[in-house]
């Protein structure tokens, strides 16, 4: 498996979590938003176009903090995780 990336939204004490679809890979599971990086895209570019696939909203001009890699089961590879605080 490829590298991943997502966003983590935070508003006060609260989480954005998404459940995955029955035809997903880990159907059921809650999750951010994330999804696989495509070819010569960085994390950030796919952690915006992920979120706007799996939510509709437009992150491209949210400030988005790097918090850390999570690493994919049996070590195929990390999902690159991004804060954004929001006030919405």
């Amino acid at each position: 498996m490829n590298d991943a990336a997502g966003i983590i939204i935070r508003h006060n004490d609260k989480v954005l979590m998404c459940k995955r679809g029955p035809k997903s890979s880990l159907p059921g599971i809650w999750s951010i938003p994330c999804g696989g990086m495509e070819k010569g895209e960085d994390p950030a570019e796919t952690a915006i176009r992920e979120f706007s696939e799996e939510t509709d909203w437009d992150m491209s001009s949210a400030t988005m903090k790097f918090v850390g890699g999570v690493p994919i089961k049996d070590g195929k590879g990390t999902i690159h995780c991004f804060l954004v605080d929001s006030d919405f």
